[in-house]
């Protein structure tokens, strides 16, 4: 994953696509919690943190 990609698509996507792939983000993350992959938790939280972020900034 690329992570400044990441962050330019957290910008562009709306408020609904943002709570989508949140979504799926935690439930990746839980799997990887379940069946640990330390790396793919780590991808998980960094998406998850960035969309609070964004979603944080969108509601100011």
């Amino acid at each position: 994953m690329n992570r400044k990609e990441v962050k330019d698509a957290i910008n562009r996507y709306s408020r609904e696509d943002l709570l989508s792939w949140r979504a799926h983000a935690v439930k990746c993350r839980e799997y990887f919690l379940k069946y640990p992959d330390p790396f793919e938790v780590e991808e998980c939280v960094f998406i998850i943190e960035h969309i609070d972020e964004r979603l944080e900034k969108m509601e100011r």
